[in-house]
């Protein structure tokens, strides 16, 4: 991947983008071992948004987040421009990010 990114329309250097994910630079330099769940969670879903995939499905992408990392996350996803699928039961979450909704009750 490099040391650029190419993220959405422009090209960010990776540690920006670890900085927008709430790593700190002094975290950038830890072994991944080291971290806690949250933040390995945090960064195994930095690194599959860094393939620029065209296609997500995120099933409950809510429940191991804290709140600034969902924020981050909804900042992502606004300005994502390939095809969304989420699965959820936060509907706040939804209702900021989706265009249509199937409902199963």
């Amino acid at each position: 991947m490099g040391n650029n990114i190419k993220w959405g329309k422009s090209t960010l250097s990776a540690s920006s983008l670890l900085e927008q994910f709430m790593f700190s630079q002094k975290q950038q330099r830890t072994l991944v071992e080291s971290l806690s769940g949250g933040e390995k969670r945090r960064l195994a879903l930095l690194l599959i948004l860094m393939q620029n995939p065209n296609f997500l499905i995120l099933d409950e992408p809510t429940n191991d987040f804290d709140i600034m990392t969902i924020n981050v996350l909804e900042q992502f996803l606004m300005s994502y421009s390939g095809c969304l699928v989420i699965i959820s039961h936060d509907r706040y979450f939804m209702d900021k990010l989706v265009d249509h909704l199937f409902v199963m009750e």
